[in-house]
């Protein structure tokens, strides 16, 4: 029996990492999960196989990548990426906050609330579906994991658009975020299972910390 596992960290779906939340440490159950075998399957194979699956996994996990696009295909429908930060809702900015608590666990529910389906599409210009709530989340979960980064860089980068209105310490918050997104993950993860759990809490935290500029954002409309 052969094993198909993800190549890069691109491959990884939202639902794999929701999934391997809490597992980084259990070699059967993070290869079951990246290689979407049943544990029957998982069973039958060669230890060592095993071994080897586990080690390919960890080295991808160590090093998350992140892709931000302003539309994306989701379930096969034309998605875009809120297009004006000035315009939030009060539910949208209560429920991100709320999930952001728990970024991975809620990582098909956060990207839902950024990317809505597409209403009007006029070349750069579009305008996507009100909020209403988090849904057609099994959709979200076939997106690449890549995705989630993107979108938390693409918020700590944002800042120059700001900049002439934001206070200095607002400033100064963001750009120590931008700081951490752009250090190289080899400095973040110090070992196998830690830089797993680094990665995963540098996500938690980063995603907290924006929801504190979007706060902002929300007084001054």
């Amino acid at each position: 029996m052969t094993i198909n596992l993800p190549r890069t960290y691109e491959d990884i779906t939202i639902k794999q990492i929701m999934q391997a939340q809490g597992k980084e440490d259990n070699m059967i159950q993070l290869v079951r999960i990246h290689s979407n075998l049943a544990y029957e399957e998982v069973n039958e194979l060669p230890y060592v196989m095993i071994e080897k699956a586990y080690e390919h996994i960890i080295e991808i996990l160590k090093e998350p990548t992140s892709k931000h696009f302003k539309k994306i295909k989701v379930g096969g429908v034309d998605h875009g990426f809120i297009p004006d930060w000035s315009e939030l809702k009060t539910k949208e900015y209560v429920d991100l906050t709320t999930y952001c608590a728990d970024a991975v666990a809620n990582a098909d529910k956060i990207l839902s609330i950024l990317y809505r389906p597409i209403t009007r599409d006029i070349g750069e210009k579009y305008d996507i579906e009100e909020y209403n709530g988090t849904k057609n989340l099994e959709a979200y979960q076939d997106l690449s994991a890549s995705y989630l980064y993107g979108a938390l860089v693409f918020f700590s980068t944002t800042l120059n658009d700001y900049k002439a209105n934001l206070a200095q310490s607002l400033i100064q918050a963001t750009l120590e975020v931008k700081k951490e997104v752009e250090r190289p993950a080899k400095r973040l993860l110090a070992s196998v299972g830690a830089g797993i759990i680094s990665s995963l809490n540098w996500l938690k935290e980063t995603c907290l910390k924006l929801i504190n500029w979007l706060s902002y954002l929300l007084r001054r409309s």
